[in-house]
C-alpha cells in the first residue's frame, strides 16, 4: 500500500557549517525522497535556518520520511545540533513536528495539538489552459507572499474530475489566532488578489478535520469564466514579479503585506528606502522594531542602512541611536536566555555588556 507524503521542513542551527553539512549529506545519500532547497537563513536572534520540501511514496519497499526511523529520524541522529521542525500532508492526515536540541542535548520530538492548517479549494482552475501544476504552485505562491500567516505547503490534485483541486498552507508560526481570526485574514488577502467566485477556504486541526468551512465571496458562487481564470492567474504572476527595489520607487504606498517580499539578498522594501532616503515617505505602522531591524543575508538591517547612507534622521526618535539594532538584538537573546532559566549567563551579560534598552530591571 502506498502513501504520497509531502514535507516541508526547516533546519535550524546556531552553526552554519552545521546546516550546510546536513544539507550535503541529504543531498549526497541515497534517499527514498526528493527534496528542494528553498533559502539559507541568517536569523535575527543568531544562528541559521534552511527550509526544505520534499514528496515521496512511502510504502512497505523504503523509508519513510517521518517517524524515529524515517529520513529525518536518521538526519537528527546523525546532526544531533540541527533543530527540525515541520509539517507534512498525506492521503490520510497532516500533522506538525518538531525535534529539538536543548540544552541538556536531550532531543525530544513533539507535536502540536493546537495547530491549524488552511486548505483552498480551487475548484475552476481546472479548467486551465496551461498546465494546472504550475498554476496551483502560481497561486499558493501569490496568496503565501499576501498573506503573513502563511507559509507555503503542498498542492494536490484528484484524479476524479469531480474533486477540487487544492493548496494547503500551514502558519508561519504559532500563533493566538482563532481559527474564525485565520480566516478573517485569509480573506482579505484572498479578496484582495481577486480569486475565482468557486473557490472555498477550509481551517483545519492536525487531524485534517475542518473547523471553518467559508466560500470567499458570500454570494453563491457562479460559473468562472476561462477568461477570468487567465486575468486572474496574470494578477498573481505580475504580483509575484514586482521586486523590493521596484516597490520602494513608491515609498507611501507600502503595505505591510509589501514587506513580506524579499529578493535573493534578504533585502525587503525598508531596506531599499533606507538606502534612498524616502524613509519618511513610508506609512508609519510600517516601521515598527520588528521590520526596522529584519536583517538581510549580510546582516544589515533598515536601521544599519538608514546609519550608513546618513539617512538616521528620517527615523521615529527611538531609533536614531546608531548602536539600536545592536541593543535590541541582545535584548532578545537576553529575553530568550531568561525564558529557558539561563540566569547566569544572561546575568553575565547585562553585567559587561550595559544595554539601555533593558532599563534598569
Amino acid at each position: 500500500m502506498s502513501n504520497d507524503t509531502d514535507v516541508f521542513v526547516t533546519l535550524y542551527s546556531e552553526s552554519l557549517l552545521d546546516i550546510n553539512a546536513a544539507l550535503a549529506y541529504l543531498a549526497n545519500k541515497d534517499r527514498t525522497w526528493r527534496f528542494d532547497l528553498d533559502q539559507i537563513k541568517k536569523e535575527s536572534l543568531g544562528g541559521y535556518s534552511a527550509r526544505i520540501s520534499g514528496w515521496a511514496n512511502e510504502n512497505s519497499f523504503n523509508y519513510s520520511i517521518t517517524g524515529e526511523d524515517g529520513e529525518l529520524g536518521d538526519l537528527e541522529c546523525k546532526f544531533p545540533n540541527i533543530e527540525i521542525r515541520g509539517w507534512y500532508r498525506d492521503e490520510y492526515s497532516h500533522g506538525s513536528f518538531q525535534i529539538e536540541k536543548s540544552y541538556e542535548n536531550d532531543n525530544s520530538e513533539s507535536e502540536s495539538e493546537d495547530s491549524y492548517y488552511v486548505a483552498i479549494e480551487t475548484g475552476s482552475l481546472r479548467d486551465v489552459k496551461s498546465d494546472l501544476g504550475d498554476a496551483l504552485w502560481l497561486f499558493a505562491s501569490g496568496l503565501a507572499r499576501r498573506c503573513k500567516i502563511l507559509e507555503l505547503g503542498s498542492t494536490s490534485i484528484p484524479d476524479e474530475k469531480s474533486s477540487s483541486p487544492e493548496c494547503s498552507f500551514s502558519l508561519v508560526e504559532k500563533t493566538n489566532l482563532s481559527p474564525n481570526e485565520i480566516l478573517e485574514q485569509v480573506l482579505e488577502s484572498m479578496r484582495w488578489l481577486k480569486v475565482p467566485a468557486d473557490f472555498v477556504i477550509k481551517i483545519q486541526n492536525n487531524y485534517g478535520d475542518d473547523l471553518v468551512i467559508e466560500q470567499v465571496y458570500s454570494q453563491k458562487a457562479t460559473s468562472v469564466t476561462n477568461q477570468q481564470i487567465e486575468d486572474f492567474l496574470l494578477r498573481i504572476e505580475n504580483f509575484l514579479s514586482i521586486t523590493p527595489k521596484v516597490l520602494a520607487e513608491s515609498p507611501a504606498d507600502l503595505e505591510e503585506f509589501c514587506l513580506n517580499n524579499i529578493d535573493e539578498d534578504g533585502n525587503s522594501a525598508l531596506h531599499f528606502t533606507a538606502a534612498n532616503g524616502t524613509m519618511d515617505q513610508v506609512p508609519t505602522h510600517l516601521l515598527t522594531i520588528e521590520n526596522l531591524t529584519r536583517e538581510n543575508h549580510a546582516g544589515e538591517t533598515p536601521l544599519s542602512v538608514a546609519h550608513q547612507h546618513n539617512y538616521a534622521h528620517q527615523l521615529p526618535n527611538q531609533f536614531k541611536d546608531r548602536d539600536f539594532s545592536k541593543n535590541y538584538k541582545r535584548k532578545l537573546y537576553i529575553e530568550k536566555l531568561f525564558s529557558e532559566e539561563r540566569d547566569d549567563l544572561a546575568d553575565h551579560l547585562i553585567e559587561n555588556f550595559p544595554n539601555p534598552l533593558l532599563g534598569n530591571d
